[in-house]
């Protein structure tokens, strides 16, 4: 248990926890039966003051907080998987845009999204090399005053939703497939288009689709790490937005699941016995240890991102970040089954809230980076072999 928040992080940890019960919690059931954008929840996030979390005071948000925007994501989750994917998906674009920004971008770009309140998301993963987001095999092509950027990117969260996409692609296409650049893409400038709408099996409201964008001119000052170091320079801010976004998340859903589970067998009465299943040993224990798994979970979160702020330094936090989503993956898996073990076959009906829970929390494992290349990537750093492995050939 937190018991030294700063004043900030128990400010937000009040607003987010106001957002869960009046606005996220009640839209929940609704937006995973009808798998629509949550456009109400971010309206009411824009107005909490919470929707710029990780983007410092000085170029216009609301701080750069790790703990705090755990805080925040976590309690989001907890009201609504959909919402707290796609909100932590714009923390993961703005935190590092603000980390690489020059004072000509700030200007040019972050300064009046920010302003606007745009909603940025993540165009990363191509669909040609799947989990292992750092191989692109799109390359954008270097124009008199700017970019052209042409790629087709798969599992975009907020896709048409969005404001602005944070895009990644090589700077040429003689650069290895582990070189990358990043850039803010307005998307008001059209040029894109959503190809296979979102039908996820959980998470059916954050609209991860795939999207086509083609020939899209962007100026040079929208291109961040435009020498292809994007894996070098800017690391250090996307991993560190991993822990409070990501990790929150996902344990935000399995504290869901918990809740759930608990008002579920509260209320069942089994007529053969005359007894709620919260009066049968076997069903006590199986919440208890969800929630002994959650609470520890909990506090790895915690204690990683406190870590994390205090030293500032990648060599140091890199394996207790991947560590966590490792095992914040582990225990979204653990307790989805142990939900329908103490509820028994009727929360495996599509219409329950142990069901709903259940869909979302074990994307964890899956989500990139995913549960098996954390402990890969954790592997080579304890051995000290090359993290993204051998570099591999130009095309």
């Amino acid at each position: 248990m937190l018991t030294d928040l700063t004043k900030r992080q128990q400010d937000w940890l009040d607003r987010a926890v106001a957002l869960r019960e009046e606005v996220l919690a009640p839209n929940a059931r609704e937006i995973d039966a009808t798998g629509r954008f949550p456009k109400e929840n971010f309206d009411a996030i824009r107005d909490s003051g919470l929707f710029f979390i990780g983007v410092p005071e000085s170029v216009g948000g609301a701080g750069n907080d790790l703990l705090g925007i755990a805080l925040v994501c976590e309690e989001f989750a907890r009201g609504c998987a959909s919402t707290a994917m796609s909100f932590g998906m714009h923390v993961n674009s703005w935190a590092p845009w603000a980390a690489l920004a020059t004072k000509e971008q700030v200007k040019e770009h972050l300064a009046p999204g920010i302003e606007a309140k745009q909603l940025a998301t993540h165009a990363n993963t191509e669909r040609a090399t799947g989990t292992q987001f750092w191989n692109w095999m799109s390359n954008a092509e270097k124009t008199n005053d700017g970019w052209k950027l042409t790629a087709e990117k798969a599992f975009v969260t907020s896709a048409g939703e969005a404001d602005a996409y944070w895009y990644t692609s090589r700077p040429g296409k003689d650069a290895p497939m582990n070189a990358a650049a990043l850039w803010y893409v307005d998307a008001s400038k059209g040029g894109w288009e959503v190809t296979d709408p979102w039908h996820g099996m959980g998470l059916r409201g954050q609209q991860s689709a795939r999207m086509m964008f083609t020939d899209i001119d962007v100026p040079d000052s929208a291109a961040f790490c435009a020498d292809g170091s994007l894996l070098e320079a800017g690391f250090k801010p996307i991993i560190e937005a991993l822990v409070p976004t990501l990790c929150s998340n996902f344990l935000g859903m399995a504290q869901a699941l918990v809740d759930h589970t608990a008002n579920h067998v509260k209320n069942r009465v089994h007529q053969n016995t005359g007894l709620r299943l919260s009066q049968v040993d076997m069903v006590q224990e199986r919440v208890g240890a969800m929630q002994t798994q959650v609470d520890a979970c909990r506090n790895l979160i915690q204690n990683v991102c406190t870590f994390a702020a205090r030293v500032n330094d990648l060599e140091q936090e890199l394996v207790p970040l991947l560590e966590t989503k490792s095992h914040v993956a582990r225990t979204c898996s653990e307790i989805a089954e142990q939900a329908l073990h103490a509820c028994g076959a009727i929360a495996y009906r599509g219409d329950t809230e142990v069901s709903r829970c259940y869909r979302d929390a074990v994307a964890a494992p899956i989500m990139a980076p995913s549960q098996d290349w954390c402990n890969i990537f954790i592997g080579r750093a304890l051995l000290g072999e090359p993290l993204f492995g051998e570099e591999p050939p130009a095309e």
